[in-house]
């Protein structure tokens, strides 16, 4: 296992901790109560799902609330759902906050083709609304939004500083091969759905503005 492998399961076993909701709807991406979940059925019944592929960002580089220390991504190919983890400094804090996140599920393309947009309601930090986006890559001028029911954004992680994203396979096409992503976590609510501001001290990306994580298989 290279130092950098290692690593990246500690980070795994110490942030996500298996990354467990509820087991009720496993195979669905979510628990009892409709939030992201990454429990799957194992040879040995339930078991923790692992995360796919980690990307690490140094913290400190941005304000507390938004500030990213690692995204998770899991992909799964025997579930029907792909996930993200976003895990960061002080993401437990009562204010308002949004998640912009990029999925490339089609390698042949350089960059993504969907945008997931989510942002939280102060003082209960629970989601306020979510939409998925189909895009022609980084900065699409008109990005065509997905109907998708089952997509699930979860800001108040009991006892963990993260925000969880669910997607259906179905709502990316049916896709089952490698994906990558990028996610920012911004200090506001977007001004408008369709735009996207430019980082700043109020926000912070991972793993780089228009970079995408490796792929997870």
């Amino acid at each position: 296992m290279t130092v950098r492998r290692a690593a990246c399961a500690v980070v795994i076993t110490a942030l996500l901790g298996g990354c467990v909701v509820g087991s009720a709807a496993a195979n669905s991406g979510e628990d009892q109560a409709g939030k992201p979940s990454w429990k799957h059925k194992g040879g040995r019944g339930d078991s923790s799902a692992k995360a796919d592929r980690i990307a690490l960002d140094a913290l400190g580089d941005a304000d507390r609330g938004v500030d990213i220390q690692s995204l998770a991504v899991f992909n799964p190919t025997d579930l029907d759902f792909v996930g993200l983890s976003i895990a960061g400094r002080d993401f437990r804090t009562s204010q308002t906050r949004s998640v912009d996140a990029y999925l490339d599920t089609n390698r042949r393309w350089s960059g993504p083709e969907y945008r997931i947009v989510a942002f939280n309601k102060v003082p209960t930090k629970h989601i306020a609304e979510v939409r998925l986006y189909r895009v022609g890559d980084w900065d699409t001028d008109d990005p065509k939004r997905v109907t998708c029911k089952r997509l699930r954004v979860q800001f108040d992680v009991p006892e963990r500083s993260q925000i969880r994203i669910a997607v259906p396979r179905s709502c990316l096409g049916g896709v089952r091969g490698p994906l990558r992503a990028n996610a920012t976590v911004w200090r506001q609510q977007p001004a408008a759905w369709k735009t996207r501001p430019a980082p700043g001290d109020g926000a912070d990306v991972v793993p780089e503005e228009h970079e995408l994580t490796e792929a997870a298989r």
